[in-house]
């Protein structure tokens, strides 16, 4: 098991984002806005010295949005699309629920589409891009382990032949380009030498 950085977070994502991206000229915004996060996971367990300890991970910090739309509506083809932008930014605590002890991390992401690639029916390619920071801490505060990663990727996205994306479908194509730098371990190395006291 390893810490829930931006390139796990990514997979989990890829199914369920919202059509993404840069705002062409003239686009209208449709909606904006964020909501609260405010979320606790089970984190799994890590042994060691013949003892299982649990640990559950809880997220708190905002999730924000802005939609738009460009384009007329009597023409889908490329000059009409939807796009938005999404960014997760959250401070978590992993807690060993047997000791008590704790540390934390911060974490923010931004998906967005760049571009429509290529138009084919109703179908569209974009190419979407996933950008992450990801800073562990130690217990006194300093920095322990980051990630930065930056993931270009595109989808297919089947409109239906209307201008409503709520019912657009969308299918994972492939990645095209992943750079970053990682320093982040082993999830159970980091947690046992964080959160269980050593003997001597």
């Amino acid at each position: 098991m390893r810490l829930r950085t931006p390139v796990t977070v990514l997979v989990a994502a890829l199914g369920t984002a919202l059509l993404l991206g840069a705002v062409p000229a003239g686009a209208a915004v449709i909606s904006s806005g964020s909501e609260l996060v405010d979320e606790t996971f089970d984190a799994g367990t890590c042994s060691a010295g013949g003892i299982d300890y649990e640990f559950e991970q809880h997220d708190v910090g905002v999730a924000s949005w802005r939609d738009t739309f460009h384009g007329p509506a009597v023409d889908f083809g490329y000059d009409q699309a939807w796009f938005g932008s999404f960014t997760r930014d959250v401070s978590t605590t992993y807690t060993n629920l047997n000791t008590g002890l704790s540390w934390t991390s911060k974490f923010r992401t931004t998906t967005r589409d760049e571009q429509v690639l290529e138009v084919e029916g109703t179908t569209r390619l974009y190419l979407r891009v996933f950008t992450g920071h990801f800073v562990a801490y130690e217990p006194d505060g300093s920095i322990s382990a980051r990630q930065d990663t930056r993931i270009e990727f595109t989808v297919r996205v089947d409109t239906a032949g209307t201008p409503d994306p709520e019912d657009d479908s969308e299918e994972f194509v492939g990645i095209v380009k992943s750079v970053g730098r990682n320093t982040v371990g082993d999830f159970c190395e980091d947690a046992l030498e964080l959160t269980v006291p050593q003997e001597g």
